[in-house]
C-alpha cells in the first residue's frame, strides 16, 4: 500500500466527522448530461452574472448540509454562490428540501444548491461544468437561439483571471 493511500484511510474518518456538507447520489442516479439555469450569489467568480445556463454531468453532485442550522449559516455568510432555477427564487433564503423540480435542478440538491464557496469567495466548488459551456455551440439550442460572443461559462473563467490580474 502507497503512502497516500494509508494517509487517506487514515485521515478520510477525520475528516468526514467534521465535515458539515456532502455531495451524494443524485435523486435520478444517472448522468444526466443536461444542463439549467442558474443564479449565482456572491463570489469573484460569479461578479456582474445574473444567471446562466451550465451543463451537468454527474451521477453525485446532490447537495446536502447537515441540517437547517449549517444551511442558514452558508446562507448568512454568503457561501452559497450558485443555485439551480430562476433569479427571483434563487433569492429566497434556502429550505432543507429541493425548491425546483428536475430538470431544473437536476440532482435533487436541497435548497437547490449548485455551488458553495468558502469564506473569502475565491475558493468554489460547484457541480454544474461552466467548461462544458465556454462555446456558443456547446449549448444544446445553439442553433435555435441568438448567438452571443461566447458560452455563459467562459465568464466564470473571465471574472476568475481577472481577479488576479
Amino acid at each position: 500500500m502507497n503512502i497516500s493511500k494509508w494517509l487517506c484511510l487514515l485521515l478520510c474518518p477525520l475528516l468526514l466527522t467534521a465535515c458539515e456538507n456532502s455531495l451524494t447520489v443524485t435523486d435520478k442516479a444517472k448522468n444526466s448530461g443536461g444542463g439549467g439555469t442558474t443564479t449565482p450569489g456572491s463570489s469573484l467568480s460569479f461578479a456582474g452574472i445574473d444567471s446562466m445556463y451550465l451543463p451537468v454531468a454527474h451521477a453525485e453532485g446532490k447537495f446536502v448540509p447537515r441540517d437547517e442550522q449549517t444551511l442558514r449559516a452558508l446562507h448568512s455568510a454568503g457561501q452559497i454562490v450558485l443555485r439551480y432555477g430562476a433569479p427571483d427564487a434563487a433569492k429566497q433564503p434556502p429550505v432543507m428540501a429541493p425548491g425546483v423540480a428536475y430538470p431544473d435542478n437536476p440532482n435533487g440538491s436541497l435548497g437547490d444548491i449548485a455551488g458553495v464557496c468558502d469564506e473569502s469567495g475565491r475558493v468554489c466548488g460547484l457541480m454544474p461544468h461552466p467548461e462544458r459551456h465556454l462555446d456558443v455551440t456547446q449549448h444544446p439550442r445553439w442553433t435555435r437561439r441568438p448567438l452571443s460572443a461566447a458560452g455563459d461559462g467562459l465568464r466564470v473563467f473571465r471574472n476568475a483571471v481577472g481577479y488576479f490580474r
